[in-house]
This record gives C-alpha cells, structure tokens and sequence, in this order.
C-alpha cells in the first residue's frame, strides 16, 4: 500500500513538472486574499526578487517573484519555527523572516549552509533589515537535522535549497517527518528544472529525491515559480 502511495505521488509530480514551464504561477495556499499586505505585493510584481520585501535591503541573489511569495505567504501564517537548509547570502531568509513577523508572530528562523561565508553573510543582511528572529549556522544539512531530532526540535515550515542531487535531497526528505509538526508545509527550490530531467546531468534530482524521501503522510500540493510545495497531514 505505501510503495502504491509514493508511486501515485511520483506519477503526479512528474506531470506536473512535464505540463509546466518555470516559473510556474503563483497562487494561494492559506491566503483567503491576495495580496497578503504591502510586502506580498512587492513580490507578486517585481520582475526578479533581489530586495527584501518589507525592508527593501538589496541582498546578493535572485528568486522568482512567484517562489518569494510563496515563501512569504507561508511564513506569515506560520505559527512554529522555521527551517531553512541552504542560506546563500540570506534573501529567502529575510523574506522568511520579514513574513513571519508581518503576520504577527516571532518565530525563529533557523538556517543552515556549509559555505562559512555565506553564514557570515546572511546574518549581516538580517542585522540590515532589522531582524532580530534569524539563526544563521555553519553545517553540513544532514547532519544539522539529525542533531536537531536528537534535541527534539520541530518546525512549522522547511525551505530546501541545498544541494540539489537526489541521494542529498532524499536525505533531507527522509528526516523531514520527525522534524516537522502535522500540518506542516515543505519547499523544495528548483523542482521544476529541465536539469532533474537530465540522466546526464547528476547534480539534479531535486522531484525525484523529494519523491522517494518523504514519508507517506506529505501531499504534494503543486508548483510554484520553479518550486514544489508539500503539506504533513
């Protein structure tokens, strides 16, 4: 009956990715309206994200209009800490963060990268924006999660943007369901890339290893931008 599940979970997420081309629209999962507020609809019509939404710092990277306000409608309902596994230089996370406090709550964002600079980074672009609810830390991602079940730690929201080959990313997803609480929700960053599709190429696998990690409990919702969205029942 399981393997029947995830079967029927991959099929639909093929299709969905075979249908569509990136970005993917836009549109609500919680949000009975949209936009949210202001800074919702500095995303919806920015031609490529490169600011934070509410504080307008400029933060090195870009990210689809329709990815970022997926983030951010996510985070702005979110009651529970945040996850996110891939910092760069911080502009997911300060839309993560930003988000959060807009709907009137002080969870913590906690965000993970390997790269010790991009730790660095990320925090002096939170300090820019004035936020204050983001835990920048230097670690390889499996590891941090498994210490993180070790110290019974668990998360409203996750935001996967890490590596992006499937045995990485079906490691991640395999913990995702002892750290993230019922009725949560998981992101996975470019999901809908022509390079998952590639035998070729072996640094994709980002569907594919989101597929086969997560548990049963994990609907796939869609596709926003070039990003697939999960929620735990």
């Amino acid at each position: 009956m399981m393997d029947t599940m995830r079967t029927m979970r991959r099929r639909a997420i093929h299709d969905a990715c075979s249908s569509l081309i990136s970005p993917a629209p836009y549109k609500s999962t919680i949000a009975k309206s949209v936009p949210i507020d202001a800074g919702h609809a500095s995303l919806l019509r920015a031609e490529k994200v490169t600011h934070a939404p509410i504080s307008n710092v400029a933060i090195s990277g870009v990210l689809w209009p329709e990815d970022a306000a997926k983030l951010y409608e996510l985070a702005y309902f979110c009651r529970d800490d945040i996850l996110e596994l891939g910092t760069k230089f911080g502009l997911s996370t300060v839309i993560l963060a930003e988000a959060n406090r807009a709907g009137g709550y002080a969870s913590t964002v906690y965000t993970v990268d390997i790269v010790p600079k991009y730790t660095a980074a990320a925090k002096r672009n939170a300090e820019s924006a004035g936020i204050a609810n983001v835990v920048a830390e230097t670690s390889d991602a499996a590891a941090w999660l498994d210490n993180g079940i070790s110290a019974n730690r668990r998360f409203g929201l996750a935001f996967v943007d890490h590596a992006h080959d499937y045995e990485n990313v079906k490691a991640i997803a395999e913990r995702l369901d002892t750290l993230l609480l019922p009725g949560s929700y998981v992101i996975f960053h470019d999901f809908l890339d022509r390079r998952n599709d590639d035998p070729a190429d072996t640094d994709y696998g980002v569907w594919q290893g989101a597929a086969d990690g997560l548990a049963d409990d994990f609907t796939f919702i869609g596709i926003y931008g070039c990003a697939g969205l999960f929620a735990r029942s």
